[in-house]
């Protein structure tokens, strides 16, 4: 079979070390939310889907197109992988895959509306693909849908429960929706691996950073 490792990135460069509140949570978008200003480059992590073990993996035109924007995306060059992954969507099989990828980039570019137009339709057409309803998750939480975030970000975590990156996404939805109390039962669990959730801890719950 010919393998493919998607990228569909968990973009939390905005959490890190920012003040968190059940108030105001670091998931906050700022007043200017429409503009298309780039988000911080700090990545929390990566998720990775094998399309190759899919039962119908990408074929043809629309696998060649994502590869070459997975290329470029590597390099840096956005604009192209943008070109490419719009025309890769085209392609029945490489659409769901496409419109993923795209929403993280959009995301990357601080493009939040976009964003969430694309990722709410690749978890229409992959629901069963965890690092798409994480990516929806911090989307919704960044305009503070809190509610309409929390059933993906579970949903995410059902599907890869040894994720840490999910559990530190669905922590920030929760301290936004004030539930402290599970809130911190996540973020001990993702500070085993994440150094921005013992970071938390340390600021909110009063645990010594170890």
């Amino acid at each position: 079979h010919i393998r493919i490792v998607l990228l569909f990135m968990i973009l939390t460069g905005a959490l890190v070390g920012q003040p968190l509140t059940a108030s105001r949570s670091v998931l906050d978008a700022s007043n200017a939310e429409s503009s298309a200003r780039p988000a911080p480059r700090d990545p929390l992590g990566l998720g990775t889907v094998s399309v190759g073990e899919l039962r119908q993996p990408p074929e043809g035109r629309g696998l060649q197109l994502l590869r070459k924007a997975e290329e470029n995306i590597a390099r840096g060059e956005t604009s192209r992988a943008l070109e490419q992954l719009r025309a890769a969507a085209k392609e029945t099989s490489a659409e769901p895959y496409a419109l993923g990828m795209r929403g993280v980039l959009h995301l990357r570019q601080g493009n939040i509306d976009a964003a969430l137009v694309e990722l709410q339709a690749a978890v229409l057409l992959l629901p069963g693909v965890a690092a798409n309803h994480s990516n929806l998750a911090y989307a919704l939480g960044l305009r503070r849908h809190s509610e309409e975030a929390l059933p993906h970000a579970k949903k995410a975590l059902q599907l890869n429960p040894g994720s840490a990156k999910t559990r530190y996404v669905l922590a920030q939805i929760l301290l936004q929706m004030g539930q402290r109390e599970d809130a911190e039962f996540h973020l001990k669990r993702a500070a085993e691996q994440l150094p921005g959730a013992r970071k938390l801890l340390t600021q909110y719950f009063n645990h010594a950073e170890q």
